[in-house]
């Protein structure tokens, strides 16, 4: 890893760091996600299942890695729609995606990810629990269509 500081601040800037698992890590907020986003440009993977203080925040900032490949959000239930939609506007690499858990998201989050997200390929999460927000089956279906091939993982 290449990093440097910046003599303004304790900014740290990883340039070949490309992947984060924060999976269940307790202490990780929507400071750190910014600071992993704003700092490691090139970053493809981030895993923050289960860090259940993550909100929409976190994702918008997120959305300015514009490699980001996989996401794995599961679990961290602050988060809504609002930053599903950021991800699927400005992430155009993403590529597998685990929402379990996430329960607000709903049909305003899952539209724009059919319509950006061309390369995405796995989704993890229609559960019946989930599928409660997403109400129209016929937009469920367009969805399903939009994003084929997929592989949607039910667990």
């Amino acid at each position: 890893m290449e990093a440097y500081k910046s003599s303004k601040s304790s900014f740290v800037r990883c340039i070949r760091v490309c992947s984060f698992f924060l999976s269940r890590s307790t202490g990780v907020t929507d400071l750190g996600i910014s600071a992993i986003a704003g700092g490691c440009p090139g970053l493809e993977i981030l895993n923050t299942s289960y860090c259940t203080s993550i909100t929409d925040r976190a994702l918008i900032s997120l959305s300015k890695c514009s490699n980001l490949k996989t996401l794995e959000i599961r679990g961290c239930i602050l988060v809504t729609s609002i930053g599903l939609v950021a991800i699927a506007m400005n992430c155009r690499q993403l590529s597998r995606l685990d929402i379990k858990k996430c329960y607000d998201i709903d049909d305003s989050g899952m539209i724009p990810l059919a319509h950006f997200s061309q390369n995405l390929r796995q989704v993890f999460s229609f559960s019946p629990t989930f599928l409660r927000n997403v109400r129209d089956e016929g937009l469920l279906a367009k969805i399903l269509m939009l994003l084929y091939p997929l592989c949607i993982i039910c667990r």
